[in-house]
């Protein structure tokens, strides 16, 4: 038994996607549907295949996201893109609001899985509470709460003006739900190609019996987000019979006292935060090997080549991580990394 969910991360290098794409296609058995494999440009997924999510992000500032279906062209003109398909089509469904595709439900065998697509809205608290009513809108057409997110992202323009208001509009709105689990989460400051100050998106799970479990994770190395007012979970762990599933949220050169370490330093930044970050895979029993997507967001260009000395030392050149030039939520924090990593269950 395999899981419902395929994931794709396409980096910068044209070579990487391609050696991606075919080793993808060749597990899933998906030769016979690709014609040729020179380039991504025109590839669409086989008929039998449903596109849950698409992320592009550009290599200097604009973050896009858009809908996706089997006829949208993968270009790999930008500095990257995530793409999550399922390869068994006839578990998912739609969700519709007012005539218009909000999100997709994937009606797995343990649970259901539902994929907010991008919710864009200005910038200000009031504004932040219109994501949250649209989201919970969604949950509740798709038959789910508030509670049932596990992930979520926010990409927020001019961030640092905002960021504090931001966050007390979250805080209220989880307070007055009642929520404990916190889901993981990003926000970082972006431009969006809607033109809105804010884009928002989401990922909700629905267990349906005990085969699955959800679970917040605690950061060895930091506190809680929520010590220093911002509520989000460090990681959110999801485990099934087929494999357990960890999403890592954004994650900063910040210790475990809340304050930044190493302001202005970008290579101190990149180790110290990965540190945090293998320390969290570690204590889940993962590695860097088990990453399957992941963002690095970089205050400045300039920044890029402390993460490319970090990969270089730890022999992970072709670790599946985009680069996106964004502002990170406090102006001395240079780099933030978020990532999944994914393990399955050994079968005898």
């Amino acid at each position: 038994m395999k899981s419902h969910k395929v994931q794709l991360t396409l980096g910068r290098a044209h070579d990487t996607m391609l050696r991606n794409m075919k080793k993808v296609i060749r597990h899933e058995g998906w030769e016979e549907h690709v014609e040729t494999l020179p380039s991504l440009c025109g590839h669409r997924l086989p008929a039998s295949c449903a596109a849950l999510s698409c992320e592009i992000f550009a290599g200097h500032g604009p973050c896009a996201e858009i809908p996706l279906d089997t006829e949208t062209v993968i270009s790999p003109a930008l500095s990257g893109s995530r793409l999550r398909w399922t390869s068994q089509r006839n578990l998912t469904t739609p969700v519709i609001e007012n005539g218009t595709t909000v999100g997709v439900l994937v009606d797995a065998p343990a649970a259901r899985y539902l994929y907010i697509y991008p919710i864009v809205t200005s910038a200000g608290s009031a504004q932040v509470a219109h994501v949250f009513e649209r989201m919970q809108r969604i949950l509740e057409i798709a038959g789910m709460r508030i509670d049932d997110l596990v992930r979520t992202w926010f990409y927020n323009r001019d961030i640092l003006s905002w960021y504090d208001a931001f966050n007390d509009e979250r805080r209220a709105v989880f307070s007055e739900a009642g929520i404990i689990r916190f889901p993981a989460s990003t926000c970082v400051g972006a431009e969006n190609s809607l033109g809105g100050s804010c884009l928002a998106r989401a990922l909700a799970i629905q267990p349906k019996g005990a085969s699955i479990a959800i679970r917040q994770v605690w950061s060895p190395m930091q506190g809680e987000a929520a010590g220093y007012g911002s509520q989000f979970s460090r990681a959110i762990l999801v485990e099934d019979a087929v494999a357990k599933t960890l999403y890592v949220s954004g994650t900063a050169s910040i210790g475990d006292d809340g304050k930044t370490k190493f302001a202005g330093d970008p290579g101190r930044q990149v180790r110290l935060t990965m540190d945090v970050v293998l320390e969290l895979l570690h204590a889940n029993g993962m590695a860097l090997a088990d990453v399957v997507s992941g963002v690095g967001y970089f205050a400045h260009i300039g920044c890029v080549s402390a993460w490319e000395d970090f990969l270089r030392r730890e022999g992970f050149r072709d670790l599946p991580v985009l680069r996106a030039i964004g502002t990170i939520c406090r102006s001395d924090l240079l780099f933030e990394i978020e990532l999944e990593a994914s393990l399955e269950r050994q079968t005898s």
